[in-house]
């Protein structure tokens, strides 16, 4: 809510999946638009990254690893 929406390029051995909890701010949540199963964190520099539910994925991307 009330944030931005933004390109990043992350290198996908810097990424981790992490739990909803990580993230510090509970209100994120409340508004039901973002999937909790789908938070990851940039290792290199502490960055989380959040996907809404709505978001459109490719096959090749739901199979990865990381996220299954």
């Amino acid at each position: 809510m009330f944030g931005q929406i933004s390109k990043h390029y992350v290198d996908i051995k810097n990424l981790e999946k992490v739990e909803a909890e990580a993230i510090p701010n509970q209100l994120m949540w409340t508004g039901n638009l973002f999937d909790q199963n789908m938070v990851f964190r940039d290792m290199s520099n502490d960055e989380i990254f959040v996907f809404d539910k709505q978001g459109q994925w490719n096959l090749d991307t739901l199979n990865h690893p990381l996220i299954n």
